[in-house]
């Protein structure tokens, strides 16, 4: 099984919006096509949009997790999870979460989870990505 975590995209730390850039999917698709079974993106600060590349899902960034770079600002996050049966990966989604004013990461309760589902189905709506709720976590079918 091969993980690929990549450090990417623009962070609006440094002079970016958090988008999603071209390249990531660029060196996402790669990724799978070179093997890789999850990709799962980090840097923007910001989540950005899931995708189901030939039955791999991309993650392109879960957002901010343990960082204080925005200290004082609630902002919206995301953990990925997946099960893994007999060597492969079965099923893969995310938990929605909030970095509450102190920086600190906690799980969304119900109606920032509700919000957090709807802003990734927003920025994942271009891949045609289709989410399922699950009973812990929020699935991502492929």
């Amino acid at each position: 099984m091969v993980v690929v975590s990549w450090h990417w995209g623009l962070s609006p730390a440094t002079g970016g919006d958090g988008r999603l850039v071209d390249y990531q999917q660029t060196l996402a698709r790669a990724a799978v096509d070179a093997g890789a079974d999850l990709v799962i993106g980090h840097h923007p600060h910001r989540l950005q949009a899931i995708e189901v590349y030939r039955g791999k899902v991309v993650f392109y960034s879960l957002g901010n997790f343990a960082f204080d770079l925005f200290r004082g600002q609630r902002q919206t996050t995301a953990l990925a999870r997946c099960r893994i049966e007999g060597g492969a990966i079965r099923e893969v989604g995310f938990v929605p979460a909030v970095i509450n004013e102190d920086a600190q990461p906690i799980l969304a309760g119900a109606d920032a989870g509700a919000a957090i589902v709807g802003e990734v189905r927003a920025l994942s709506a271009k891949f045609g990505t289709v989410f399922e709720p699950g009973p812990e976590a929020v699935v991502v079918r492929v």
